[in-house]
């Protein structure tokens, strides 16, 4: 304590474990091994300047954790002033999975059709109201039929309910233990009954380690590798902490927002800038071969057809949240409508403003950025 008095001199620290008013046994930090000797070992330290700032510090012997300490509990308070964040629209996933049955394929390939029927009857023929509408009804009808990914944390965990009732039981003979005071019986029956929990959730860890590699192994043979390798991160991928922090061309670590979508500002205009000029070097080429060949034809019935066809699946969709797999189960009415949409804009040639629109990815283990596009 001695230590821990001059270091709070020189540094101007507040002892906060000894600034409340509280039984002598909520003081008590340590137990001795033969628990008959307690003390006050660990200590808050608060800096003076903000010492206000601490509510209660208190320790609370309930928390059982198999260790000659006790829990420290400390209740802050922090006086800081925040500004209110306007938070945007969150991100939705649909359940795609679903279309793999054929009943669900056509039942939504169906409301696809229903919904873009009935926008018929608005006579919408402005490119800008068309392009707006299609995706409309395509995601109204797989939110309908398909639903939306659960984004929840899946319960099939070890710790079930036989491990909670063991530690339960353990809790309970702790309590007991601590209310007769460590007698021999009581700590006999504490040990007992530890024991047993320790026995059960080792049991029931090692049934769930076992079940989940007999799953991994049933994926890895059916060559469902998708699902394969997201259950592998489930079990290696640690939790990674969301950087908000950037360098700029120096090497210096910017911190402000500004400063930050300034310097992610310029690095994609400088990427994307080199890009477009090589994209116009081969469009000038091109450009001046179908001169040669006269004027080009619009897209056929089946050009279209393919080009829907050959769009991956499971990749990530552009700000209309729509995935590729809901095009190509889209139905014979939707179809339709793509292609007429491609035509009109072809004979306005004029993109609408929902195709200019990109969200910007950057991929930091490849170095590079991804642009999603509306499909």
């Amino acid at each position: 304590m001695g230590k821990a008095y001059k270091l709070c001199c020189i540094k101007g620290l507040a002892i906060g474990s000894t600034m409340f008013e509280h039984k002598n046994i909520h003081f008590r930090t340590w137990k001795s091994p033969d628990a008959l000797t307690f003390n006050q070992i660990d200590h808050v330290l608060r800096d003076g300047q903000y010492v206000s700032d601490l509510l209660d510090v208190k320790t609370h012997r309930g928390a059982n954790i198999n260790s000659d300490h006790f829990l420290v509990l400390t209740c802050i308070q922090l006086r800081i002033s925040t500004v209110k964040k306007l938070k945007g629209e969150k991100g939705r996933k649909l359940n795609c999975e679903k279309l793999r049955s054929d009943d669900i394929a056509q039942m939504y390939a169906h409301k696809v059709s229903e919904y873009l029927v009935d926008s018929d009857q608005g006579h919408n023929t402005l490119v800008e109201e068309r392009c707006r509408h299609l995706p409309y009804s395509i995601s109204k009808a797989a939110t309908e039929v398909l639903g939306e990914q659960d984004k929840g944390r899946k319960t099939d965990n070890w710790f079930d309910g036989e491990c909670k009732s063991a530690t339960n039981a353990k809790n309970k003979a702790y309590g007991l233990m601590q209310q007769r005071r460590y007698s021999r019986s009581s700590v006999e029956a504490y040990c007992k009954v530890r024991r047993e929990e320790k026995e059960v959730c080792r049991r029931r860890k090692r049934e769930y380690e076992n079940w989940k590699m007999e799953e991994l192994e049933e994926l890895h043979k059916m060559k469902q590798a998708r699902k394969f390798y997201k259950e592998i991160n489930k079990v290696h991928k640690e939790y990674k902490p969301r950087l908000t922090v950037c360098k700029n061309e120096q090497g210096e670590i910017l911190s402000d927002k500004a400063s930050i979508l300034d310097r992610w500002q310029r690095y994609f205009g400088e990427l994307l800038a080199r890009q477009v000029c090589k994209q116009a070097k081969a469009k000038t080429g091109e450009d001046s071969i179908r001169h040669l060949d006269g004027e080009e034809r619009p897209p056929s019935w089946g050009e279209v057809t393919r080009a829907i066809q050959r769009l991956k699946n499971g990749k990530a969709p552009g700000s209309d949240t729509l995935q590729a797999e809901l095009y190509k189960f889209r139905g014979r009415e939707c179809e339709k409508k793509i292609r007429e949409l491609i035509l009109t804009i072809w004979d306005a040639e004029g993109i609408p403003k929902e195709w200019n629109l990109s969200l910007i990815c950057p991929i930091l283990k490849k170095r590079r950025p991804v642009n999603l596009l509306q499909l």
